[in-house]
């Protein structure tokens, strides 16, 4: 593993298939896998901010929980992960219309 992002409390580590985010302030090797650069900026930015958008993919909202404490924006993650999503449908008969 080869460290490319180190901030403070995070480091991200490049991987054969990917990349790892580790939380330095938490025991153990709390980290979770991301398959995108970009992306792993994205999630320490919203750890950083204690965010958690409403449209964030179930996914990374696992991972926020994963390299953050217990606390208030871990129990926030939890409300987002046990709020009822919408659900899709298809509609054939309209052109074969999909909407979530």
């Amino acid at each position: 593993m080869v460290n490319v992002f180190s901030d403070g409390n995070y480091e991200v580590f490049k991987t054969d298939d990917g990349f790892i985010i580790q939380n330095k302030d938490m025991d153990g090797f709390c980290h979770t896998h991301i398959k995108n650069y970009k992306t792993c900026i994205y999630l320490i930015n919203l750890s950083k901010k204690k965010k958690c958008p409403n449209d964030t993919p179930r996914y990374l909202l696992i991972s926020l929980m994963r390299i953050n404490e217990r606390g208030e924006y871990t129990n926030k993650i939890e409300q987002l992960l046990n709020k009822e999503r919408k659900r899709c449908y298809n509609n054939n008969s309209i052109y074969g219309y999909r909407a979530c």
